[in-house]
């Protein structure tokens, strides 16, 4: 499991937030982890995955908010977040309210330290 306090590699951090911005309507579709596997490493996407899926919501929320600042430092790096996510987000070609929701709640997560 990944403790939150481990620091992993900016590619892990980014494949994490892209499974939590695909898993906003609980579930992970193929078109979305192929999207994925698409622009990073297979065997990393497979083995985030493995860990994403061990953890509760809360666990995965407080990895997100112990790591971003470590890979999260300058407007470029905000500006790839938000490009990446919403383009997950489009993914299974269904923007839902559910993932809308999420985009916003993320952004104001993302953001906290950045006003």
């Amino acid at each position: 499991m990944i403790n939150p306090a481990t620091k992993g590699s900016s590619d892990e951090f980014m494949v994490f937030m892209l499974l939590y911005a695909s898993y906003a309507d609980y579930e992970l579709s193929i078109k979305e982890i192929a999207m994925i596997k698409s622009k990073y490493d297979g065997l990393l996407v497979d083995a985030v995955i493995n860990r994403f899926e061990k953890m509760s919501d809360y666990q995965r929320l407080d990895y997100i908010m112990k790591n971003k600042s470590e890979h999260i430092k300058t407007a470029k790096d905000l500006d790839k977040i938000f490009h990446e996510l919403k383009i997950q987000f489009e993914a299974d070609g269904d923007y839902s309210k559910l993932e809308k929701g999420l985009d916003n709640f993320l952004k104001h997560m993302i953001l906290e330290e950045w006003n």
